[in-house]
């Protein structure tokens, strides 16, 4: 489903000077988009298709965690975070 991937990603390339421009005084704001965007891409149940696939399993060369309270009212779907 590499069609639907790369939507996604022209679509991300088109908006992310506009989201970090929005949100870069507010973090909470950030964070509020995100979990959005994880919600709605669990909702429609695409996570296997945009997030586990071939782009995401590249070995980036450093070590990748997730910061203390980036998830912190459980807001993420559980398999939006999950890394199979």
């Amino acid at each position: 489903m590499n069609l639907l991937r790369n939507f996604v990603d022209r679509w991300y390339d088109r908006h992310r000077d506009e989201i970090f421009e929005r949100t870069k005084d507010d973090p909470e704001e950030a964070h509020a988009e995100f979990v959005g965007i994880a919600k709605r891409i669990h909702k429609f149940k695409l996570e296997r298709l945009l997030l586990n696939c071939h782009e995401n399993r590249l070995d980036p060369g450093f070590e990748i965690s997730n910061a203390a309270g980036f998830n912190k009212n459980g807001a993420i779907p559980p398999t939006f975070l999950k890394g199979d």
